[in-house]
């Protein structure tokens, strides 16, 4: 590329935007609704009180399930509630850190659907389910035998259906030939 192009091009005027109103409502929008519809910004202030309200039980809810090093902060007003946001910085410690990886699984239809079903009336998510589980499974070395047992025996069931569809997939390829 020719250099006195690239210099064009790095020296050329980027085009500008106007900064925005982060506000829900401007100033001036305010004035003419206090004017004209009292009673609409009461309606959004008791809205607002309300939304400020259930956030502090959610935050107070969340609080009391958390260890006992976070069982000193309290809740008093919505809007000490609107202050509390930041306080959620403090359930997250180096050691609540959770590193996780994402993985997509196979499952038979039917097992799939019936573990989807458990966990939405437990109203859990499958990772967690399977995680729990399988917790469950190092810790308890009783069932440890079974469980194998049973996963080995489904492992050769589906290596079986593999091995017959690729046999009958190199058929269909090569068979005519």
């Amino acid at each position: 590329m020719n250099q006195d192009a690239l210099e064009r091009l790095r020296n050329r005027a980027k085009p500008t935007v106007q900064s925005r109103d982060l506000s829900t409502i401007s100033s001036v929008n305010k004035n003419e609704e206090s004017s004209q519809k009292p009673e609409v910004s009461v309606i959004q202030e008791e809205r607002v009180a309300n939304e400020a309200e259930s956030l502090a039980y959610d935050l107070h809810d969340l609080v009391d399930i958390s260890n006992s090093s976070n069982q000193d902060v309290e809740i008093s007003s919505t809007t000490d509630a609107l202050n509390a946001i930041p306080a959620l910085d403090e359930l997250s410690s180096p050691s609540m850190d959770i590193k996780t990886k994402q993985s997509t699984i196979r499952l038979e239809q039917k097992l799939s659907q019936k573990l989807s079903q458990k966990c939405q009336e437990e109203e859990i998510s499958r990772e967690v389910f399977l995680e729990a589980l399988f917790v469950y499974f190092e810790n308890h070395k009783s069932i440890q035998s079974k469980v194998l047992a049973e996963a080995r025996q489904r492992d050769r069931q589906r290596q079986k259906i593999a091995n017959y569809r690729r046999a009958k997939s190199m058929i269909e390829r090569f068979g005519n030939e």
